[in-house]
């Protein structure tokens, strides 16, 4: 079909570039059904009286709406040069916003577990702007391009310099996690070592908020360092095709998400 945009590549790039925007697609029905399914948790949650911490869950989750949309948009209609670049900025900044703030949720519960210790409530907010800071180069990392002749958008190669958002947020989600199963594990009411380490595999033992601290952080950090690492060996990979290399931050930024949301949420029933 000479009037389809993707008449302008090879056959193995449309093929790639299809293959992106189905997965894209993908990541969008997941999102929209998480989205509405914890719809009637977070009216439960904020009926009553809304806290900085739920602030803050409330911005996470719409910064990362934004940035899921936006990714569907320069494949469906056909842009100028000068929107197509503002449409890449904009997911950039979505992208910062939705790094930063889900490490924000986590910092929340290091305020909860180290409530009053100066100290290192300093030390990992100090590491929170560092993700902040880092987070800061993806506006500026996700070149653009048009196809061909056409009006319609794809991304060209991410600049190496824009994974650092994703290698400080990982550093920091395992920061994180360690520093309060370590807390969680010296509080566990155990004697011996081998039920302290039970203790902090399974949480026996354990109050129902501490259990819920520890069990949500195993199953927000298994769930999401497996992307992370993904995400930045894809990008990181010369012979890795650009609409293969480019689309797992995508997935990456809406399960970080949908799980820091979802860990929220179980503490706050």
């Amino acid at each position: 079909n000479p009037y389809n945009h993707l008449s302008f590549l090879t056959s193995q790039h449309a093929t790639q570039l299809q293959v992106s925007r189905y997965i894209v697609n993908a990541v969008l029905g997941a999102w929209c059904w998480d989205f509405l399914t914890s719809l009637w948790e977070e009216y439960t949650i904020f009926r009553k009286r809304v806290t900085l911490p739920d602030l803050g869950y409330i911005f996470a989750r719409y910064a990362s709406t934004p940035y899921i949309f936006a990714k569907i948009l320069p494949f469906q209609i056909a842009l100028t040069w000068s929107q197509c670049n503002t449409i890449r900025m904009v997911i950039g900044v979505f992208g910062l916003l939705a790094f930063s703030l889900n490490s924000l949720l986590f910092l929340f519960r290091i305020f909860a577990v180290f409530c009053g210790r100066r100290l290192i409530i300093g030390i990992f907010t100090f590491l929170w702007i560092g993700v902040f800071a880092c987070s800061l180069t993806s506006p500026f990392a996700m070149p653009a391009q048009h196809l061909g002749p056409t009006g319609y958008c794809v991304s060209a190669q991410v600049k190496k310099f824009g994974i650092s958002g994703i290698v400080a947020a990982a550093v920091y989600d395992t920061l994180v996690f360690l520093a309060i199963t370590w807390e969680l594990s010296l509080n566990a009411p155990v004697e011996s070592p081998r039920d302290r380490m039970k203790a902090v595999v399974s949480g026996a033992g354990m109050g129902r908020i501490s259990k819920s601290l520890l069990q949500g952080g195993q199953l927000y950090y298994l769930m999401t360092v497996g992307l992370n690492i993904c995400a930045v060996v894809l990008v990181l990979t010369p012979s890795v095709p650009i609409a293969y290399s480019n689309v797992m931050i995508t997935p990456n930024i809406a399960l970080q998400n949908a799980m820091a949301s979802r860990v929220f949420r179980k503490l706050k029933l």
